[in-house]
């Protein structure tokens, strides 16, 4: 299996060393670094399983977007959206809801894991609409590589593989029927990649030089009356409760795709300055906590000089 890794403060060897897990938890939320470890380990169950004709892209971001996807599985059977979990517990699965049992009660979790993994395969099924993919359907998958998860689920929105079942799971992508090519699987690779597809790419190639202009079926995403001009779905904590359907989302895809000069031009968002690749907010943060611990050391080295009696009070 082909596994293209995208995770933001991986370094070249795999590794997520201490201050670059501190970052992206900032920026991401602080069950970011598990959640990653929970994409690693499915990445690796199903790269013992799957063949070469398989693709699994790791938290790769929609080009032209700002929308990122945590596992996205490309194979002859068809493309597969597959959210991993790192909970441990008992969890319930009822149609679109996710949460756990209270005596006799179910509790919604604060993050629906379900609603998560359908609202990021819709997305991902517009875009590829969009792309000129159609005839297919995402299918969104709930995945846990974690034995201390347990899932009951009754009729799911999603499909749930838990950690004994991901053998199974990859097995079941080998025996079924091709609906894609080989070449097809590269393009839809590219297209995830590069926001361009292979023929496209090479046109470009061929008309080096001349003025670029709009590929067909490019995506083109517009909001609602409203917003802010874009399509967000970031990889963060306050993005993980999707509610049920992208119009409560606050976001809308045009159906129809206008042309180039008539498309709403969007104001352009203003930078964050980054100081050691920190945005303002984060850096003050960090300080913050320093300042706390150093406060801590303070007093605790007050008490011991005064312990052993080189700090006197008259």
């Amino acid at each position: 299996m082909k596994h293209i890794d995208k995770t933001p403060y991986r370094s070249e060897s795999g590794e997520i060393n201490i201050i670059n897990r501190v970052q992206g938890m900032l920026k991401y939320g602080m069950t970011w670094y598990d959640r990653v470890k929970a994409q690693d380990a499915v990445a690796a169950t199903l790269g013992r399983q799957l063949g070469g004709q398989f693709v699994l892209l790791q938290n790769i971001v929609l080009p032209g977007t700002e929308i990122d996807l945590p596992l996205v599985l490309i194979g002859p059977p068809g493309v597969y959206l597959i959210n991993a979990l790192h909970e441990r517990g008992v969890y319930l699965a009822r149609d679109d809801e996710w949460g756990t049992l209270s005596g006799e009660m179910f509790v919604p979790a604060r993050i629906n894991q379900v609603k998560r993994a359908t609202t990021m395969a819709k997305v991902l099924q517009v875009y590829l609409d969009r792309m000129g993919y159609k005839g297919f359907l995402v299918e969104p998958v709930l995945m846990s590589p974690e034995p201390g998860l347990h899932i009951d689920s009754t009729r799911p929105a999603v499909r749930v593989v838990m950690s004994d079942a991901i053998d199974r799971f990859a097995l079941s992508l080998l025996q079924a029927r091709a609906i894609f090519d080989v070449n097809t699987v590269m393009d839809l690779e590219h297209v995830l990649l590069t926001g361009k597809s292979r023929q496209a790419a090479m046109a470009e190639e061929q008309k080096a030089g001349a003025t670029a202009v709009s590929v067909p079926g490019s995506a083109v995403f517009l909001p609602e009356e409203g917003g802010d001009g874009t399509l967000e779905f970031a990889f963060t904590e306050e993005a993980e409760t999707p509610p049920a359907s992208l119009e409560r989302e606050g976001l809308s895809v045009s159906q129809d795709i206008p042309p180039e000069s008539a498309r709403p031009k969007k104001a352009k968002k203003a930078k964050r300055k980054k100081i050691m690749g920190l945005t303002p907010v984060q850096l003050g943060i960090v300080i913050f906590l320093l300042l706390c611990w150093l406060c801590v050391l303070l007093v605790f080295a007050g008490w011991y000089f005064y312990s052993i009696g080189w700090i006197q009070f008259a």
